[in-house]
């Protein structure tokens, strides 16, 4: 930009001392047209033919340098409009006579430049407008002819009602996804996806790796929303008149904590908890409906087999039917109410359930010793009375 800028101030500078003076007491004449040949020197015009693209002011200054030799229309022109925006233009002409004059380019200036071809830039840009909208940046992609907005990145520093943002407007897709250092780095497809390690994003955010997200003040976290209603919510949060504490994960129905349990689908705690239609889970897995599975494994501390063993008292049968009066259930077994009120433990009740299947077959041994020693009685009693029927038929029959 500067090495641009230098240079015509030379050129300049030199046309003073090497060419002839044009005009009567040092004033540019006046022309109608910059496309026509014309000698070294200084001209301007009233909205001439060929003249700048800066039209703010219908006055325009020329100043050309032409080549020697009067056979052709080589010449460098340098032009600008009379208004004091600093913007400065030039073109080469490169023709014989019947010349063809090529498009003015735009100088590094102050206001809108436009630039063809690769521009190589050792430092920085900076943008700064006042306003709305901030300041932003253009690229243009000349191998999209058209429509206009279908070729070009538009990058924005939001300010005023937007805040301090930085918006990315893609029209062509913007990436660094060539060979080497840049192979998949980033891509923004005109479409609003955009990769991360991979240069063909398949939805809004495609990343192929590891992602990170912390935050200095609250741990980081990911919010997934659906419409209106948030569905998951991840987080490192406290939510103190929720429950909700640092780690949890929820799943919700909508994008408030408004503590009605229908709400939250799944709860993953901080503490391992889990919660299936229960927003604060106490237990590993609190489950509010119904549980279907082919199979339930519990682990149990001990089991019922000590009912077998000869220390166990088995309670007799009165002492049962004694507790049942009192207490309307079985020992051990808990009441309506408390099942209403508490629930069951599984493997527990399987247990104590075992324990009276356990009891009532030992009363059904018992039983069966009993009727086996009632029908040996019986038997017995039957021959006894056999026996005497027949001693009491032989002796009628001595009579």
């Amino acid at each position: 930009m500067k090495r641009i800028t230098i240079l015509a101030v030379f050129l300049f500078i030199n046309s003073f001392a090497f060419s002839q003076q044009i005009g009567t007491d040092g004033y540019a004449p006046i022309i109608n047209e910059f496309n026509v040949p014309l000698k070294s020197g200084l001209y301007t015009g009233l909205s001439p033919v060929g003249g700048v693209p800066d039209i703010s002011y219908g006055r325009q200054y020329l100043f050309s340098i032409r080549h020697m030799d009067s056979n052709n229309n080589h010449q460098l022109q340098i032009g600008s409009s009379y208004a004091e925006n600093d913007r400065l233009f030039f073109r080469k002409i490169a023709n014989d006579l019947g010349f063809s004059n090529s498009e003015w380019l735009e100088i590094a200036t102050r206001g809108t430049n436009n630039f063809t071809g690769d521009q190589l830039i050792n430092g920085g840009i900076t943008s700064s407008i006042s306003g709305e909208v901030g300041a932003f940046l253009n690229l243009i992609n000349p191998s999209k002819t058209s429509p206009a907005a279908a070729r070009r990145w538009t990058i924005y520093n939001m300010t005023g009602s937007y805040g301090n943002s930085l918006q990315f407007w893609a029209y062509d897709n913007l990436d660094c996804a060539g060979g080497g250092l840049c192979s998949n780095r980033f891509t923004l497809m005109d479409n609003g996806n955009v990769g991360i390690g991979t240069s063909n994003p398949l939805f809004k955010l495609d990343v192929n790796g590891v992602v990170n997200i912390n935050s200095a003040t609250d741990g980081g976290g990911l919010r997934f929303n659906s419409a209106a209603n948030s569905q998951i919510d991840s987080r490192n949060w406290i939510v103190s008149s929720d429950g909700y504490e640092y780690g949890d994960l929820v799943f919700k129905s909508s994008s408030t904590f408004s503590g009605v349990p229908s709400d939250v689908k799944l709860t993953i705690k901080s503490n391992g908890n889990v919660g299936i239609g229960v927003k604060i889970p106490t237990n590993k897995l609190d489950v509010n409906g119904t549980i279907h599975s082919k199979e339930v494994k519990v682990d149990m501390n001990g089991w019922s087999d000590f009912v077998f063993k000869k220390e166990y008292n088995l309670p007799t049968l009165d002492e049962v039917e004694k507790h049942i009066t009192e207490k309307g259930h079985l020992e051990n077994i808990p009441s309506e109410k408390e099942v209403l009120e508490n629930g069951i433990n599984l493997g527990e009740m399987n247990s104590k359930l075992l324990q009276k299947i356990e009891e009532l077959t030992l009363y059904m041994i018992k039983q069966e010793k009993k009727t086996e020693q009632l029908k040996t009685f019986i038997s017995d009693q039957n021959k006894i009375i056999s026996d005497q029927n027949n001693r009491i038929q032989k002796l009628e029959n001595k009579q």
